[in-house]
């Protein structure tokens, strides 16, 4: 998959919208040339002025549902 992304970036997290084009086989399926996109956020815990560990939110279930390798029950996407 081919596209591009945008982010912010601060000295202690990050939060992304990417995109992609679904241009070439993707777990068993076909190119598409049709687009998807899913958002992510990561926020380390600073002590010491040193990053211990990290909270993330990804939202990775976006992308195979727009793809349509995942489907929801009762058709809700």
């Amino acid at each position: 998959m081919s596209g591009g992304r945008r982010a912010f970036f601060a000295p202690w997290r990050t939060a992304a919208d990417l995109s992609r084009t679904h241009g070439g086989p993707l777990i068993g399926l076909p190119p598409t040339g049709t687009s998807c996109a899913a958002r992510r956020a990561h926020v380390p815990g600073i002590r010491d002025g040193k990053a211990g560990e990290q909270w993330a939110t990804r939202d990775d279930l976006r992308m195979p549902i727009q793809r349509g390798v995942v489907l929801l029950p009762g058709g809700v996407s």
